[in-house]
């Protein structure tokens, strides 16, 4: 699949995609290499992505498909409770295909993304 209307990752995006990309992910290089060559089309208003790796990137060699690690950052207003910013990477087949964002009370964030300030959640992580 191509996009049409497919770019660069600018550097934030970026550096969201590394912060997530963490060494505790088995054979992360496969999908750090992914994301050197990639292109992207913005999906909806939050920021979410659609990733695109190079034509002969290499395939991260796990058999999975799915969510495979999730982050939260406070917003302007966030208590102990929410409402978070979440970011979420997903893998299909061993593919990067998004970044989804969004706030969990639907509403627009407050702040600007900093990968610094990510939580991780990494409960399930895929094994070779």
């Amino acid at each position: 699949m191509t996009f049409p209307d497919k770019r660069q990752p600018t550097v934030l995006e970026k550096a969201i995609i590394e912060r997530l990309l963490i060494d505790a992910i088995p054979e992360v290089e496969f999908l750090k290499e992914q994301l050197s060559s990639c292109h992207v089309r913005v999906i909806d208003e939050f920021g979410s992505l659609m990733i695109q790796p190079a034509e002969g990137a290499p395939i991260w060699p796990l058999d999975y498909s799915g969510p495979l690690v999730t982050a939260y950052q406070a917003d302007f207003h966030t208590t102990d409770i929410g409402p978070f910013i979440n970011f979420i990477l997903f893998v299909e087949r061993g593919v990067m295909k998004e970044l989804q964002i969004y706030r969990d009370d639907g509403a627009r964030p407050n702040v600007t993304y900093d990968p610094k300030k990510f939580a991780l959640v990494t409960t399930s992580m895929p094994r070779l």
